[in-house]
């Protein structure tokens, strides 16, 4: 080799240092397996959704794992090209869109637990406080308890209503003194803003208040609510809600009632809405919600009946 056609020691550490810095191969990481699609974790208002779907259209649905969500469950579900809306931390959840085929490839991961579509909520309730005879429950003494001789009105408890807003500048429900706080929030899962008057559309959340625990101010205690002497808050997440929504709530609730840190002494959540036209499923998200407010918090979750639908001639008891 001539002088001239040897390579310069500065073009060889150069070529040497391109070499270290990008290597000729490396390995990628591999995602876990999916198996066969498997309908059992699938709701059947989900299924039902997925056989009326376009295929190239998104669904909102409720996603829930076996354990907490990891790096390996976010990377199938970028696998498959589904779209990570939003994540909660008391349950092992996340709120995704994705169409029907990647739903049903995803319900073959080993690590789902159950989906549910996104489903909206009805806000429905015409209870009465003579109906549910919370009159004569005012009027009785229980003797020897805790309460005394002043009935039982709801006093020294705190009742959270989930709904879409309430209007604490009623006289029935006076801001600040009989509802404590007033919440709401865009999505459900955050931020939650206090405000005054949350519930600028339908009035629903109001009516509901004003039945949980209205002072009766406006009426001379005519249509005082079923429990006048507790503290209200009131959680908002706005009037087209959905079941994302709702969780969200619920895990405000849960993160704000628990033994040892219950400031405002919440013992009670209700709910008057549903997903109109289901039925009970013990696996879908809200029910695993219920279950950790009564048996960890000691929080009663009340629904009202008639949440799914009917023409009022029977009682139909909501699917949560």
């Amino acid at each position: 080799m001539s002088r001239r056609s040897r390579p310069r020691p500065q073009l060889l550490i150069a070529m040497l240092a391109i070499v270290l810095i990008f290597p000729i191969a490396s390995p990628s990481v591999i995602p876990p397996a999916i198996g066969e699609a498997d309908p059992s974790v699938i709701d059947p208002m989900l299924a039902e959704r997925l056989e009326i779907t376009p295929d190239a259209e998104r669904l909102q649905v409720l996603v829930r794992f076996v354990d907490d969500v990891d790096r390996s469950d976010r990377t199938v579900l970028e696998k498959l090209g589904i779209e990570t809306v939003g994540e909660f931390r008391f349950l092992p959840a996340i709120h995704v869109a994705a169409t029907p085929g990647q739903i049903e490839r995803l319900s073959g991961y080993h690590d789902v637990e159950w989906m549910e579509w996104d489903a909206p909520l009805d806000y429905l309730m015409d209870m009465t406080t003579r109906v549910v005879s919370a009159t004569d429950t005012w009027r009785s003494v229980i003797e020897g308890s805790l309460w005394g001789d002043k009935g039982i009105d709801g006093s020294g408890v705190t009742a959270v209503v989930l709904d879409t807003g309430v209007d604490a500048g009623h006289p029935d429900l006076d801001y600040g003194t009989k509802t404590i706080r007033n919440l709401k929030s865009d999505t459900g899962t955050g931020p939650w803003y206090e405000i005054e008057n949350g519930d600028t559309s339908s009035g629903h959340g109001t009516h509901c208040a004003g039945t949980v625990a209205g002072n009766g101010d406006a009426s001379a205690g005519q249509k005082a609510g079923v429990a006048p002497g507790a503290n209200l808050i009131g959680l908002s997440t706005g009037e087209a809600g959905a079941i994302t929504g709702a969780v969200g709530a619920l895990q405000w609730v849960y993160e704000h009632s628990q033994p040892g840190n219950n400031p405002y002494n919440i013992r009670v959540v209700s709910n008057s809405w549903g997903a109109g036209g289901g039925i009970y499923q013990p696996g879908d998200t809200i029910a695993e919600a219920i279950n950790l407010l009564v048996y960890e918090n000691n929080v009663a979750c009340v629904f009202a009946a008639g949440n799914s639908d009917g023409d009022g001639n029977t009682i139909q008891s909501g699917n949560y």
